[in-house]
């Protein structure tokens, strides 16, 4: 008997009790404590996760590399305002593709509104809200599964179509047609305000097309140009930055011109006002110097994104795609130039015209327009031109695969009574050395032919011809003169300044390049160059912005990595520069991270982990227990012993 119950006190430790310090080690082992302690990472919201089990159609074949066409709209001014107030405005026209002969399609604001999505001319003379059953971009997208929306600051809710200042309903073209705002799902899922466009931009979800209109302080309206450029200036460049910007173009125009301006074209009597084209594939430094409108917008976008046309004032055939304004990659760069059998001569002047195409894929399409509200769509057309005036010729040659590329011409008509004039032109007035300017002069009146001579104020070489390209090398200021003569010798002269200046440049310097978590160090920006007059400064790190508009940045790392400090400098012309350096921190003198320890992973005594602490207190308590049994075992084989 008493051999048994020894028997079974010797088989005690076997049972379940005797398995904890072996789990102890098991767990001490899987726990991965050479890891760095840490916080762990914020997950994603679930707003930005892929929803993987949604079905989407197939992706649409688009005509051109273009995904996102953004139309954007400013109020009521016109275009030499803008030009002459409004310097961010101004470089882009400059930089990219600006149209200088734009109008809007009538007066006041709310029609132009309409006309850009619908392709009609509805309630000139009024900006009354009410609704109209037609077609409209909206549905061209959506027929081709493109992605909308519109975005209107200020806007109180979804789809609204009433006024609250500064949000003015009759801006939002949205709320007018009948199969929008009669359907309030579809209109509340595409027209919204400005969060929503922010979530799209953060998303990197922007719609193959939005419409995008401020409110009436940041639009201009109340504020006039400066408002609006303060605001563009503002809203436009870090979106130029992001990813799907390298496929998208931005229209950036004004409504309608300044009240009394009634000029236009075609039935148009908005006035002339401004169009800039934004974007990756835009022509850099290039004027569009043919007459368009609203409807010209309307179908450039339609050929960008490959939709149908609402077959209203969208025609190809009389309001075209501007395709010049861009250059796409083809199978070879399509080019065409033209030429005239006279520039200059006495009305009624019959001109013959001929085109030069080079590059892209045969068969080519030609579309001519002469100034005088006339066109053609032969290669080599032949042209009356009846009343004197100036006349801005442009040519269009457009490829198999939709590439296209523009020419222009002037022709000159005279009475052959009126006294000679003379006026020169430049592409851009300023620019960083080496600094490129195209020069035009436009001769009217005296007697033809005329011949014109450039000098260029620099010490080069003078030049001839009614346009031309000149380079400044040096910086400086310079009075660039024109001087024409007609065939009876008589001069006139004409000038213009240029201002070449030094490029704007940034050089950022740390005081320091490592140092320990905890200890700020200073990042110093020195520009050069540029127009600093009025420049600002925007600092980020490792991407994210931090406050501060000043040349001299002071930043406290929270805890050891690698800090990389960007510093973008804009000076008062609108160009910018920019500057980076890197700080590496370090741990903290005592050998710890400065983070606070993970909340997984808790540290005890000489920094072990607990989890560490816990495995060697069962171990040893395991082993005292096994001590004891076997000092029981040894007690009942020899009882006698005390």
């Amino acid at each position: 008997m008493d051999r048994r119950r020894g028997l079974r006190r010797a088989r005690a430790p076997r049972g379940p009790g005797s398995l904890l310090p072996a789990l102890w080690v098991l767990l001490l082992l899987s726990t991965p404590f050479w890891v760095p302690v840490g916080p762990s990472p914020p997950s994603a919201p679930v707003s930005q996760l892929p929803n993987a089990g949604t079905a989407r159609p197939s992706a649409p074949a688009f005509p051109t590399p273009i995904r996102h066409v953004i139309t954007v709209l400013l109020e009521n001014e016109q275009v030499s305002t803008v030009l002459a107030q409004g310097p961010f405005e101004a470089s882009l026209a400059r930089q990219y593709g600006f149209a200088s002969h734009y109008y809007a399609a009538c007066h006041p604001s709310a029609p132009n509104y309409l006309a850009l999505v619908t392709g009609k001319t509805w309630q000139c003379g009024g900006d009354g809200v009410t609704t109209y059953t037609t077609a409209n971009i909206a549905d061209l997208l959506e027929a081709r599964h493109l992605s909308w929306g519109g975005y209107f600051e200020s806007m109180p809710s979804a789809c609204d179509s009433s006024d609250s200042y500064p949000y003015i309903a009759h801006h939002n073209p949205f709320v007018y047609p009948a199969d929008i705002v009669g359907n309030a799902t579809r209109c509340d899922a595409h027209d919204q305000g400005f969060a929503a466009w922010q979530s799209a931009v953060a998303s990197g979800s922007v719609p193959n097309y939005a419409f995008v209109a401020a409110n009436m302080t940041d639009d201009g309206h109340d504020t006039g140009v400066a408002g609006a450029d303060a605001w563009l200036k503002g809203w436009l460049p870090p979106l130029l930055n992001a990813s799907w910007a390298s496929s998208s173009v931005f229209f950036i125009l004004y409504d309608e011109s300044s009240a009394g301006d009634t000029s236009g074209f075609n039935g148009t009597v908005g006035g002339h006002t401004y169009l800039v084209a934004v974007g990756a594939y835009v022509r850099a430094n290039y004027t569009f110097a043919v007459n368009v409108t609203d409807y010209n917008v309307l179908t450039t976008t339609e050929w960008l994104l490959g939709t149908a046309s609402l077959g209203n004032n969208d025609s190809w055939t009389k309001y075209p795609p501007m395709k010049s304004l861009f250059a796409f990659p083809g199978p070879g760069p399509l080019s065409v130039r033209a030429s005239a059998s006279a520039t200059t001569g006495i009305a009624p002047l019959t001109v013959g015209f001929r085109s030069n195409v080079t590059g892209g894929s045969a068969p080519y399409a030609y579309r001519w327009t002469f100034g005088d509200g006339a066109n053609a769509t032969t290669a080599d057309p032949t042209h009356l031109f009846s009343l004197p005036g100036s006349y801005a010729v442009h040519v269009e040659a457009t490829d198999a695969h939709t590439n296209s590329s523009g020419a222009n011409l002037t022709i000159t008509v005279t009475n052959g009574s009126s006294p000679l004039r003379l006026t020169a032109t430049a592409s851009r007035d300023r620019g960083p050395v080496p600094f490129s300017v195209d020069l035009s002069a436009n001769v009217t009146g005296g007697r033809p032919p005329y011949s014109v001579r450039w000098q260029y104020g620099d010490g080069s070489p003078t030049a001839s011809g009614l346009q031309g390209t000149h380079t400044f090398e040096t910086p400086g200021s310079f009075l660039v003169r024109a001087t024409a003569t007609d065939s009876n010798g008589t001069a006139v002269d004409a000038s213009v300044t240029e201002l070449a200046y030094l490029p704007l440049r940034v050089n950022l310097t740390l005081n320091r390049s490592t140092g320990t978590a905890g200890t700020a160090f200073e990042a110093t920006a020195a520009a050069s160059g540029g127009s600093l007059a009025s420049g600002s400064y925007r600092w980020s790190i490792n991407g994210l912005p931090e406050p501060g508009a000043n040349a001299t940045l002071s930043y406290r790392p929270a805890a050891s990595g690698v800090y990389n400090v960007t510093v973008v400098v804009v000076d008062g012309w609108g160009d910018e520069a920019q500057g980076s350096a890197t700080y590496v921190a370090t741990s903290t003198p005592n050998g710890t991270n400065s983070a606070p320890p993970g909340p997984g992973l808790p540290l005890g005594p000489f920094g072990v982990s607990l989890w560490a602490w816990a495995a060697l207190a069962s171990v040893l308590g395991g082993a005292v227990a096994v001590l004891a049994v076997r000092a029981r075992r040894a007690h009942g084989r020899n009882p006698t012993r005390s």
